[in-house]
């Protein structure tokens, strides 16, 4: 997902302005090297998430780097492929002409096409992230923290068009690779814990969440592939239950797990900021593993 302006926190919600935490770096993205006799390969494809982004400048321990891990224990040949992008969108990804990195072929998506066209019988896995930019970087409005709904239900369906293409796409060059998309967390309810108009503002934000991970989930179903339910495991939709939140006392769960797993309740330099921490990205690691096909 894109960096949230810590400007846009501090003013939104009147709190003390904050240090901003290092931006993402959109490099180019290199050539995967040459295959070595016996490896098979990890494809993962996405926004910052799946670049393994977080804001000290840790770049090896997001939900890819895990998941590799793990299953290096059944396979361990595996090689990664890393192609996510900090700030690539759905329709960035498809067609590379707003990319904030660059790739040889044009596109993350036409990258990894040329990868699956010479590595495709060696390749155990792809798994994807994206369309969380698409709706934050074009219906998130700077005066108010707030996203909108409809642009959202707008933008919306353009991601869902994207994401079937682009997944018909991989499918196509791969027809008999796995791939397994994901659900997002919502790291806006860390808005809960600056008083009641944070309280406001996550709580309508985490609906829109809500809808954006239907639409994924629409898309994913519809190109029949299977989801990691990174939403549920963060449970983002459980402000009912409540827990003890050091420093803040009780909170819902969803907050809680959204100021634990992420940097977005951190103090400066490094928070607030929406990406996940190491425990963020070890959840989503495990929601993948129990999303991946038997």
């Amino acid at each position: 997902m894109k960096k949230v302006s810590i400007a846009l926190v501090a003013m939104c919600l009147a709190i003390p302005a904050l240090a901003a935490a290092p931006v993402a770096s959109a490099a180019a993205t290199a050539a995967p090297a040459a295959a070595a006799p016996g490896d098979a390969y990890y494809l993962s494809l996405g926004d910052s998430l799946a670049a393994s982004y977080q804001p000290v400048g840790r770049w090896t321990h997001g939900y890819v780097d895990q998941l590799l891990r793990r299953l290096r224990h059944e396979t361990p040949e595996l090689q990664p492929r890393k192609l996510g992008c900090p700030g690539e969108t759905a329709a960035s990804m498809r067609d590379g002409s707003s990319s904030p990195c660059s790739y040889p072929q044009g596109s993350q998506l036409d990258q990894a096409l040329a990868f699956l066209g010479r590595h495709a019988d060696r390749t155990a896995l792809i798994t994807i992230d994206i369309g969380a930019n698409d709706v934050v970087e074009g219906c998130l409005d700077d005066a108010t923290a707030l996203i909108d709904e409809a642009c959202a239900e707008d933008v919306l369906v353009t991601v869902r068009a994207d994401l079937t293409a682009i997944l018909g796409a991989l499918r196509t060059a791969a027809p008999d690779v796995p791939i397994v998309g994901m659900t997002y967390y919502d790291p806006f309810l860390g808005f809960w814990i600056l008083g009641p108009r944070g309280r406001h503002v996550a709580r309508a934000d985490q609906a829109i969440f809500e809808l954006m991970n239907a639409r994924l989930q629409e898309a994913f179903d519809g190109a029949g592939v299977p989801v990691a339910d990174v939403a549920g495991a963060f449970e983002i939709s459980n402000f009912e239950d409540r827990v003890r939140l050091p420093g803040f006392g009780r909170v819902p769960v969803n907050v809680a797990r959204a100021c634990t797993w992420t940097w977005m309740c951190a103090a400066p330099p490094a928070g607030p900021d929406i990406h996940a921490n190491t425990a963020g990205y070890r959840v989503i690691a495990r929601a993948f593993v129990q999303a991946i096909p038997a």
